[in-house]
Order: structure tokens, then sequence, then C-alpha cells
């Protein structure tokens, strides 16, 4: 794979957008090429999977600890 330093189209996956801060929920390139890695290469048990790109593992522990706790309280 390679990502150019600058997008040819909206929307591509480049350096320059990349290497820049963004949310902690991680670029939408990155999310769908992390789903799409995780489905080819784990093939989930189930359809309705989520993955989670996390910025360390104290934000992937509290992220976790959250989802847990939303899904005790429903």
């Amino acid at each position: 794979m390679t990502i150019p330093k600058y997008a040819a189209e909206l929307g591509d996956l480049s350096l320059s957008t990349a290497l820049q801060y963004s949310p902690a929920v991680a670029l939408p390139q990155l999310q769908q090429i992390m789903y799409e890695f995780t489905t080819k290469v784990y093939q989930p048990a189930y359809e309705d999977f989520a993955t989670l790109v996390h910025t360390g593992n104290t934000d992937g522990l509290v992220l976790l600890t959250i989802f847990i706790a939303r899904q005790a309280f429903k």
C-alpha cells in the first residue's frame, strides 16, 4: 500500500491529513482499513462487529470500560 503526501480526490487518505492531529476515533479512512483488515484476517464469528481505534492503552481501557458500562445499564 502506498499513501501519497497529498490526496488526489477529496476523501482519499494522504499523509498531509493523516499526520495532523485528528479526533481520537481516528480518520474515517483508517477506520475503514482496520475494518476490512479485521474482516479478512480475523473473520469475526458475527456480522455486527466493530473495530476500535484508540490513542493508547489507557484510552483503550477507558473506552472499553464505557462500552461495558453502557451494555450493563441498557
